[in-house]
C-alpha cells in the first residue's frame, strides 16, 4: 500500500491510496472463485470453471464491471482497517467517503481516495490558566426552586447556554457552556454578563465581553422557595414526608452537582490548546472515548459528543492517568497525614470514589493503597488550582 497524497481538512484527513498489488490479487481471487460457485456455466460444475471462463460469463450478461467494483470495496475495506490499525500516532477515526480513482484488473491495480474523521486531539494545558463560570452550590443555603414566568429576577435562578465567539467569528470554548444555571443572588459572574441575564427574554441576546461577542439564551427560569414543612405538603414527594430527610435529598443532589462542576474543570483543562505536561496521559483516554462515540453514533445516539464521552471516562478520577501524571509532575509524597484524610472522606462519601465501603481500601496491599491515597492528593490538590472566581 502507497499513499500518493494527503491532506487536512478541519476535522477530516483526506488519502490517496495505492492498494497493495499483491492484496487485490489474493481479493480479486477469492471473490471470484466465490461466485463461481454460484453460478451455473455451460460445461462446468459450479465452482469448477477456470477463471477466464467466469470472467466471459459475467462479461456476457453484462455485470462484469459491477463484480469489479465489489472487488475494488472490499480491497478499499481491507486496506483501510490496515491503515487504521498500524498508524502509531491514531489519528484516524471514522471512514466517511471513498472514492476509486483507478482500477485496472489485469494490472491489479486499485488507486482511490478516502475521507476520515481526524480523532479530536486531547492535549494538556496549564491548569492555573484555565477559569471556570460553573459555580458551586451552597450546602448550607439549601432552597426548593419552581419555574416561574419572566422576568428574571435579582433573587430566581437562571439557566442559560453561552456561546463565545472571537473577532473572526471562532467560538471561543473557554467561555461558551451548553448549559449553565446562575443562582443570581449569589453569582460572582461579571456584572454586565449578570445585567444582560436580567434582561432576557425569550429571543437571544449578544453582548460584549472581554473582547468576545457573547450570545446568551435563557433556557429556564425558577424562583427560589424555602424549605418548610408546609412545603413538602404542598409537593407530595414521594421519596419521604421527613423535612431533614428532604433537605439530605436535596443536599446530596448538589454535591452530585458541585462534583460534576469540578470534573468539567478538569475537562476543560484536558482539551486545552497546549501541553506541558509529560507524559502524555490521556492518549487512552482520547482513543477509548472515540471508539465509545462511534459506537454510541452507530445505535442512534447521534447527539452525543466527544467532550461528553471524555467527560464520562475522566469522572472516576481515582483511576485516571491525569492524577498520575500531575502526581509526578508536581513530585508529590505521601504524608503521615495524607492517608487519615482520605479515610475520612471515603467514610463520608464511599461511592464518589469507586468503592463501596472503607474496610475494601483497608483490605488492598499498602503500593496500591499508597497509589490511591497519593491520586486522591493530586485530586484534591488539582481542585485548588482549578477553582477560580470571577
Amino acid at each position: 500500500m502507497k499513499i500518493l497524497d494527503s491532506g487536512i481538512e478541519e476535522k477530516y484527513i483526506n488519502l490517496t491510496i495505492e492498494a497493495d498489488p499483491n492484496c487485490f490479487r489474493n481479493i480479486y481471487l477469492k471473490h471470484f472463485n466465490a461466485l463461481s460457485k454460484k453460478l451455473n456455466i455451460p460445461g462446468f460444475r459450479k465452482g469448477h470453471a477456470p477463471l477466464p471462463m467466469v470472467l466471459n460469463y459475467i462479461k456476457s450478461r453484462g455485470y462484469a464491471e459491477s463484480e469489479h467494483k465489489h472487488v475494488a470495496h472490499k480491497v478499499i475495506d481491507h486496506e483501510v482497517e490496515h491503515l487504521s490499525g498500524e498508524w502509531e500516532e491514531k489519528i484516524f477515526g471514522k471512514q466517511i467517503d471513498c472514492e476509486v480513482k483507478e482500477l485496472d484488473v489485469n494490472k491489479n491495480l486499485l488507486v482511490f481516495s478516502a475521507k476520515f474523521e481526524k480523532v479530536p486531539e486531547v492535549i494538556l494545558d496549564n491548569y492555573d490558566q484555565i477559569g471556570t463560570w460553573i459555580e458551586p452550590k451552597s450546602l448550607d443555603n439549601l432552597f426548593w426552586t419552581s419555574p416561574k414566568e419572566l422576568p428574571v429576577e435579582k433573587d430566581d435562578v437562571a439557566v442559560v447556554s453561552v456561546l463565545a465567539k472571537d473577532r473572526e467569528g471562532k467560538v471561543v470554548d473557554e467561555y461558551s457552556y451548553d448549559y449553565l444555571e446562575i443562582d443570581l443572588t449569589t453569582t460572582k459572574l461579571p456584572n454586565p454578563i449578570v445585567e444582560a441575564i436580567l434582561t432576557l427574554e425569550k429571543e437571544p441576546k449578544i453582548i460584549k465581553w472581554n473582547e468576545l461577542d457573547l450570545e446568551l439564551r435563557l433556557l429556564a427560569c425558577v424562583s427560589k422557595r424555602e424549605i418548610t414543612p408546609e412545603l413538602l405538603k404542598e409537593l407530595a414527594f414521594p421519596e419521604t414526608n421527613n423535612i431533614d430527610q428532604f433537605k439530605n435529598l436535596i443536599k446530596s443532589q448538589w454535591e452530585l452537582h458541585n462534583i460534576a462542576g469540578e470534573h468539567r474543570r478538569v475537562l476543560k483543562w484536558i482539551l486545552s490548546p497546549k501541553n506541558i505536561l509529560e507524559p502524555m496521559p490521556v492518549e487512552t483516554l482520547r482513543v477509548e472515548s472515540y471508539k465509545v462515540l462511534q459506537l454510541a453514533h452507530k445505535k442512534g445516539n447521534t447527539r452525543l459528543k466527544f467532550e461528553d464521552v471524555l467527560f464520562e471516562h475522566v469522572k472516576n478520577l481515582k483511576i485516571s492517568f491525569v492524577l498520575n501524571a500531575l502526581a509526578k509532575k508536581e513530585n508529590m509524597v505521601l504524608d503521615e497525614e495524607d492517608q487519615s484524610i482520605y479515610f475520612r472522606e471515603l467514610e463520608e462519601r464511599p461511592s464518589l470514589y469507586g468503592h463501596k465501603s472503607p474496610e475494601e481500601v483497608f483490605a488492598l496491599p499498602k503500593e496500591e493503597l499508597d497509589a490511591h491515597v497519593l491520586q486522591f492528593k493530586a485530586f484534591r490538590f488539582l481542585q485548588t488550582k482549578l477553582f477560580f472566581s470571577s
